[in-house]
């Protein structure tokens, strides 16, 4: 699309220098003239003229009879870079021939207007004629805002949600309890809920002031002005409505029914899930700026995620405490994502009244702070292993120990913008902790 915009573009000018009259089918409004990169009027004979500013990157206005010209339209031609444009000489007709006007910059001088492609010039008009009265060049606006939709899910954050459903999940597999389905929709339920805390957190920082110019992160939708409020809006009813489907649906495959004991327990825990998601930056107390966002993260995206995943293939309570240890020590991996994204924004977040771990510990102790999650992760499944040990299979999630060790090592040397890496690393890391601990218990 964006190699059609510069067509017309290029055409277009072409077209001033002709001096071809653009007339919109079945309309007469009155006649309005643009000249490329001015953003005044050309005023009428006999008034004082104002000299035009020189606007580089300025969108190329077209001189059209269009009464109202979609400004999506305009934009879409105009915004193209300048460097991309063939300068075609001075336009037929400028009263401001020279350096002074931008359209009439050339390197060298054109040929005539006649001798310059004539058996385009029928289609040159049509183009032009089609770029200003057809409003479908707003395509360009709805594909940006789709991008900065699909990037306020955070996809590379998706890992750590499907991380501690995958070890639970297996860790139910030696026993024989395991079901495909199940795992498919707890799979579903906590990919929702983890788009529901991301999309709730742009938000809520942007309400707060948190997302602004000196964030050293990716530049938000709602941040960059693509995407409103309204949309966070909708996209946030959406993802929940989707969570509720697939959380009753889970419960419902898992024990049969909803109206037992085991059912209401996770739908409590479900429950309580979508609040702490919503609340982590919503609202006029969030919890994520009292510095609990650690806290919460720990109990719902690790102790929750693999011991409700591991009840609902194998109900039985005794067993919950002995999958606390690898709960934890997943739920250690997927804090430390977070403390990962607080080291990085700690100034900003010190700025704005965000109290997070990381700002009240400093960035010396946030790194010590750091280094023992990931090494008690390690230790609480090693501990598990040695307690269930059945073969050396059950250790074979020591290959990923290669990634844990490059991650402390780019942390300790790291600070500000070079840590944004590490995120991705570490969500990468945790999750094939996670794939090479279920294999390992299926072997």
């Amino acid at each position: 699309m964006l190699s059609i915009g510069i067509f017309m573009t290029r055409f277009s000018r072409t077209a001033l220098r002709l001096n071809l009259p653009l007339q919109v089918p079945r309309t007469r409004p009155r006649r309005i003239a643009y000249r490329a990169d001015w953003t005044r009027k050309i005023p009428e004979a006999g008034k004082a003229r104002r000299k035009p500013t020189f606007q580089p990157k300025s969108a190329i206005r077209l001189r059209a009879e269009a009464d109202k010209m979609p400004e999506s339209t305009i934009a879409a031609i105009g915004n193209a870079p300048a460097s991309l444009m063939t300068d075609l000489g001075p336009i037929a007709g400028c009263r401001n021939p020279g350096k002074e006007c931008f359209p009439c910059q050339s390197r060298e001088p054109s040929p005539a207007p006649a001798r310059i492609w004539p058996a385009l010039l029928p289609i040159c008009r049509t183009i032009i004629i089609f770029a200003a009265s057809n409003p479908s060049l707003a395509i360009l606006v709805e594909m940006k805002k789709l991008a900065y939709r699909i990037q306020s899910l955070r996809p590379h954050t998706l890992p750590l949600s499907v991380s501690g459903i995958i070890l639970g999940s297996f860790l139910a597999y030696p026993s024989g309890s395991f079901s495909w389905p199940v795992f498919g929709l707890a799979l579903l339920t906590t990919l929702c809920l983890q788009i529901v805390s991301n999309l709730a957190n742009d938000l809520g920082d942007m309400r707060h002031g948190t997302d602004n110019e000196n964030r050293l992160g990716p530049t938000r939708g709602l941040q960059a002005g693509v995407l409103s409020v309204k949309d966070y809006r909708r996209m946030v009813s959406g993802f929940c409505l989707l969570a509720v489907f697939f959380g009753i649906s889970l419960i419902y495959k898992a024990f049969g029914c909803l109206f037992c004991s085991s059912s209401y327990i996770l739908l409590c825990g479900g429950a309580l899930a979508i609040l702490a998601a919503l609340g982590y930056t919503l609202g006029t107390r969030p919890y994520g700026y009292q510095g609990l966002g650690d806290v919460f993260v720990f109990l719902f995206f690790g102790l929750l995620s693999t011991c409700g995943s591991y009840f609902l293939m194998r109900p039985v309570i005794s067993e919950i405490p002995l999958i606390l240890l690898p709960a934890s020590g997943a739920g250690f991996f997927i804090t430390g994502v977070l403390n990962v994204n607080n080291m990085r924004d700690r100034e900003n977040d010190a700025a704005c009244g965000k109290h997070t771990i990381a700002v009240k510990l400093g960035l010396h102790k946030a790194k010590i702070y750091h280094s023992g999650l990931i090494i008690g992760g390690w230790l609480l499944m090693t501990v598990y292993s040695s307690i269930t040990f059945d073969s050396l299979w059950n250790f074979l999630y020591f290959l990923s120990l290669p990634l844990f060790i490059r991650h402390l090592h780019c942390i300790a040397k790291g600070e500000g913008r070079t840590l944004d890496p590490q995120l991705k690393s570490l969500s990468v890391s945790t999750l094939a902790f996670c794939i090479l601990a279920a294999v390992g218990l299926c072997l």
